[in-house]
């Protein structure tokens, strides 16, 4: 049986506005299950009452990892967007490709199940070692989806872009700590969350 686990979840993730305002710990005891849009997908999400373009910012620890504190082959960690009219997901992560479950660094990547569609991955080359703080931040720009990362959550590197279909329209938002194999990922730290609509930003 799968199972996602929190640990010190201050009155649970996004109850008031659209931010984390305190720390959340997330994790996985066991993945799986990822091909279709239709699997168990582990996040902690709220409602998106606005439509349209978007900006949303993550900040996350990474934990030291080992043997028990595992980020197994083919896990992430990210800011989820989600519509579920269209069932249509995307995940801008920190993405585990190695077949090491104790990396010492991880990959940004777009992951993307698109119209009830299957399990696709467009990652960065660039590697990002595993320690300290990282951000990460979502655009939805018109059609297209722009993903990036920063260590100190001011300068960003230069996104990664990916056209959505037409008529995407996110309506969930959140965070998430997964993994495609049935294995485990040791707890993440999610420390903020910001998300910028057209009425403002709120975190």
């Amino acid at each position: 049986m799968t199972m996602i686990f929190f640990r010190a979840l201050i009155a649970l993730l996004l109850t008031a506005g659209l931010g984390v305002s305190a720390a959340l710990e997330l994790g996985v005891s066991k993945g799986g299950d990822k091909w279709g849009y239709a699997g168990e997908h582990r996040a902690c999400l709220r409602p998106l009452a606005e439509s349209g373009d978007l900006i949303a910012t993550v900040g996350l620890t990474l934990p030291a990892v080992d043997e028990r504190h595992p980020l197994s082959r083919e896990s992430w960690l990210g800011l989820y967007l989600e519509d579920p009219a269209q069932k249509t997901r995307y995940v801008a992560v920190f993405f585990n490709p190695d077949w090491s479950s104790t990396p010492s660094a991880l990959v940004p990547g777009i992951l993307s199940y698109e119209k009830n569609g299957n399990f696709r991955k467009r990652l960065a080359s660039e590697k990002i070692k595993i320690s300290g703080t990282l951000f990460l931040r979502t655009e939805l720009r018109g059609g297209t989806l722009l993903m990036s990362w920063s260590r100190d959550g001011k300068t960003f590197s230069a996104p990664l872009s990916q056209e959505v279909p037409a008529g995407f329209v996110p309506k969930l938002v959140g965070v998430t700590v997964d993994c495609y194999t049935g294995q485990p990922v040791t707890a993440i730290t999610f420390d903020s969350l910001r998300v910028k609509t057209r009425s403002g930003e709120q975190e």
